[in-house]
């Protein structure tokens, strides 16, 4: 169940997310370009920190277990955690719980009737402590075109293709590159989940893709689907359906 954060936050957070008394199975992951951060309760309290990702994968769901995760846009994760994102790349790192921001979340939270006022409030004093800084690539990022390229955001930022690499590195753990046929791979499965389907060869043209075969091997590398496949319509859409978003 997705929930909105307090507006002061919504430039750094996309949502919250909430799962009590869960039942046992696996949880699909698909990237996105976020970093999650997840609290469990079971018999003891864990954090676990989900890093972007560039193929599916899927995290293990425990029986009766309570999870509450912070999903954050692209990039805005730093301001919170002090984790390189190139070392959270397409890993789930536990978290110490006696560091930084970790070290004020506890179990509490899932006994309070509003868990994620909860999180707003020790979110937004945390900012008060230590204030983000964000520039124009954050505002970017927030708000990324599917159908951008390389040399175009190069071009936007004033940065060399070799620059702009080092700052997505240090920003996402991923390149980008990667992070642009993500947002192509989101565009595609939302989509193909509409009705009035245009040809897939008109399909992959309009994004970008060398021909059919290039858009259905991509898209099968980094969503785990196909464009004919019958299932697709069940897929988890949801995170390329957040309206939560907000402009900073």
């Amino acid at each position: 169940m997705p929930l909105a954060p307090h507006p002061r936050l919504r430039r750094y957070i996309s949502h919250y997310w909430l799962s009590r008394n869960s039942s046992a199975g696996d949880h699909r992951i698909l990237p996105d370009g976020c970093v999650d951060l997840v609290l469990a309760a079971g018999h003891d309290l864990t954090v676990t920190a989900y890093g972007s990702t560039t193929a599916p994968g899927t995290a293990r769901v425990q029986a009766g277990h309570h999870y509450l995760g912070i999903r954050f846009h692209p990039g805005q994760h730093r301001h919170f955690l002090p984790l390189p994102a190139a070392e959270l790349r397409d890993r789930a790192l536990p978290l110490p719980d006696n560091r930084g921001l970790i070290a004020t979340l506890g179990s509490q939270v899932f006994t309070h009737p509003h868990p994620c006022r909860i999180l707003d409030q020790l979110l937004l004093d945390w900012l008060g402590h230590y204030p983000a800084e964000t520039d124009a690539l954050d505002r970017w990022l927030l708000h990324a075109p599917w159908k951008s390229g390389i040399v175009p955001v190069c071009h936007a930022f004033g940065v060399s293709k070799r620059q702009l690499q080092r700052q997505f590195q240090q920003r996402l753990g991923i390149s980008p590159g990667t992070f642009l046929t993500i947002r192509r791979c989101q565009w595609l499965i939302r989509t193909l989940t509409q009705e009035g389907v245009p040809p897939l060869a008109a399909l992959a043209q309009d994004a970008g893709f060398s021909d059919q075969s290039h858009m259905t091997r991509t898209l099968k590398r980094v969503m785990g689907v196909t464009p004919a496949a019958a299932i697709l319509p069940d897929h988890d859409v949801a995170f390329i359906q957040d309206a939560m978003r907000a402009a900073p």
